[in-house]
Formats: structure tokens, C-alpha cells, sequence
């Protein structure tokens, strides 16, 4: 797993110590012993789009998308996840927020 900046940020924590959690351990969503099934369904379909609720360090909510892809590349797979936040978030921004116009 790669952390990057952003995600250090968000969950207020090292590199190290993010490399040392586990996907239930940031993503609400994402059930303890669920990676097999997981996998699993990402190798039939090559990419999937879910929606997550990560926990940052506070355990605070935050809803995002994810973008799920699999590639395999010389004898070994890698698992690619990015993430964004949520347009169902931006969405409710944008109603609650008067316009300024």
C-alpha cells in the first residue's frame, strides 16, 4: 500500500503507521475477512466504483468514492484505489450553500 500525502493528512498519522492498518481499520465499509470477495469480484470485472466511509484518526466520517482497478504484470497482480470525495457530499454542499449570484 502507497500513502500518499493527502491520505496521511487525512488520517493524521506516518506513513509507517498507515501501512500498518488494515482496510477495515479506515473504511466503515469494508468488513473484517472481506478482501478475498472482494478481490474476487474486482478480477471478474477489472474495475469497480464503490462508495466508501473512512474513518480518519478522530474516527470522524467522511464519505468518498472509490475507483477500484486490478492489473496483472509479471506474474503478480496490484490493486489500485483512488479516491475522492464523495459527489453525493459536493451535491448537498451545493444546495445548502446560498447563491451568490
Amino acid at each position: 500500500m502507497y500513502g500518499n500525502r493527502a491520505a496521511l493528512a487525512l488520517f493524521n498519522c506516518t506513513e509507517q503507521e498507515l501501512l500498518s492498518r488494515h482496510l477495515p481499520d479506515i473504511d466503515a465499509m469494508f468488513h473484517a475477512g472481506g478482501w478475498p470477495e472482494f478481490i474476487s469480484e474486482l478480477r471478474k470485472s477489472r474495475a469497480l466504483e464503490r462508495q466508501a466511509v473512512l474513518l480518519n484518526s478522530s474516527q470522524n466520517p467522511l464519505l468518498v468514492d472509490l475507483d477500484n482497478s486490478i492489473i496483472a504484470l509479471d506474474d503478480s497482480e496490484f490493486v489500485f484505489i483512488f479516491a475522492a470525495r464523495s459527489a453525493i457530499v459536493w451535491k448537498q454542499r451545493e444546495i445548502s450553500m446560498p447563491s451568490w449570484r
